[in-house]
């Protein structure tokens, strides 16, 4: 990159940092709290540093003899300087005091440079592709433009009116860390102590043909309709106007058969005309793009997150989505997948529901088998990563006189902080939705 003004940079608090180092080894642990290797604006002082911390990483004492032959051993004395300059380092550092002043200095630094950077390539890119494009690339740009953060171990002393402040405030109804979204379904909302939290990656995952996409579509229109937060779909398997259909004709409890065919009483075309009176100002967007990757739905996301009171996003469905790229294995390509969608929604902080297709082994066990989180389809970090998993089971999906004909079984077979088990609900797919169920 090439500019009139140079780039901000540290260099002698750069050197103070490294001779600090390998002079007092207690000093390294406050150095790497704040500032990396690749935070240095000189690519010696990047190469010294790295020794320095892989030395001390395996427990070798330090000194500049030590580091004069960790770097010659990988040959890069003479690119480090030699051995001079490493004693020069530390003749120059009266004292390691002042090193977590000096490595800020160089974080500090550092990140002023990624911005420059980044705003380079920004402008770059907004001359040379498509506006659309190119606010995607600089949403990605500006992303990347962070502060390595970590956190100090804290005394639990500390911790302790924290957590009863919370405990507190969620007996008030006002979490701090956000209300839950409801599903609609009471008894799904009592298993998951109220409902969908933010930042919660589920899974939802059953067979073809069970009714996953319906149970998603269930919880936007909570969301959307009831709710009214908005709530936006990636449909990877329906089209914009396959969406609208099944919202409306759950809505309107309008068969979708009936719908498509074209064979509507008068009174089923009013029912129609008040549901899209209801539907037509929900916050529910639905994207239907062609070859969808995760860079788009995390552009695409933030951007909603933005300009909206988001509160549920859906992808429909896993496994059809696309890196764009050539990878070594499905399986990892989903895993991928997997993590980057957990890492959007605590992002945005809203609940992320990724709907996932279940394997034939839950088939060759005979038509009653329940499914097992074993069963999810080609990656099993979808249950490592997941905060909870659902999996969908209906009963007269084979043998439509099934005893239990008309249910269906939401199994909550991962729950991360909160209990497993199973609610029964009304199986109307009929009307594209799923309902309360009740005994009667």
């Amino acid at each position: 990159m090439t500019t009139d003004t140079p780039l901000p940079h540290a260099t002698d608090s750069e050197r103070a940092m490294l001779g600090g180092m390998m002079m007092d080894k207690d000093a390294i642990s406050i150095a790497v709290e704040t500032a990396q290797p690749a935070d240095c604006f000189r690519p010696a002082h990047r190469m010294i540093y790295q020794v320095i911390i892989d030395a001390w990483a395996q427990g070798t004492d330090l000194d500049p003899i030590v580091v004069s032959h960790e770097l010659e051993v990988r040959g890069q004395l003479d690119q480090a300087g030699g051995a001079p300059y490493l004693f020069e380092l530390v003749q120059a550092t009266p004292t390691s005091a002042n090193l977590e002043y000096h490595a800020r200095r160089v974080a500090d630094t550092a990140l002023s440079r990624r911005l420059i950077t980044a705003a380079t390539r920004i402008n770059q890119v907004a001359h040379s592709t498509d506006p659309d494009h190119a606010v995607d690339m600089a949403q990605q740009e500006l992303a990347a433009v962070s502060r390595p953060t970590t956190n100090a171990a804290a005394h639990i002393g500390e911790v302790l009116p924290t957590m009863m402040d919370e405990l507190d405030a969620i007996a008030n109804g006002t979490p701090t860390g956000g209300q839950p979204t409801p599903t609609g379904f009471s008894d799904l909302d009592d298993l998951t102590n109220g409902g969908l939290r933010p930042g919660q990656m589920i899974i939802v995952a059953a067979r073809p043909g069970v009714g996953k996409s319906t149970l998603g579509v269930d919880i936007i229109r909570e969301t959307a309709i009831r709710q009214g937060k908005a709530a936006v779909i990636f449909s990877l398997e329906m089209s914009k106007m396959e969406v609208a259909q099944r919202i409306i004709s759950a809505e309107a409890q309008v068969p979708l058969s009936k719908m498509r065919g074209g064979k509507l009483t008068d009174q089923e075309w009013t029912k129609l005309g008040g549901a899209c009176d209801t539907v037509n100002t929900a916050p529910i967007y639905i994207d239907d793009a062609a070859n969808l990757t995760m860079m788009e739905i995390r552009a695409k996301t933030r951007r909603l997150a933005q300009q909206n009171d988001l509160g549920l996003i859906v992808v429909d469905y896993l496994q059809l989505l696309s890196s764009g790229r050539k990878v070594e294995s499905r399986q990892q390509e989903v895993s991928e997948f997997s993590r980057q969608l957990k890492l959007l929604a605590k992002e945005v902080g809203v609940p992320l529901i990724a709907i996932s297709q279940l394997n034939r082994g839950v088939e060759t066990r005979g038509d009653d088998a329940l499914p097992r989180v074993s069963d999810l389809r080609e990656s099993g970090s979808l249950e490592q990563d997941a905060d909870i998993v659902a999996l969908i089971h209906r009963p007269d999906a084979k043998n439509p006189d099934h005893e239990r004909a008309g249910e269906a079984d939401i199994i909550i077979a991962k729950h991360r902080g909160g209990p497993i088990g199973t609610v029964t609900v009304a199986n109307r797919l009929a009307v594209s939705r799923f309902d309360n169920f009740s005994r009667r």
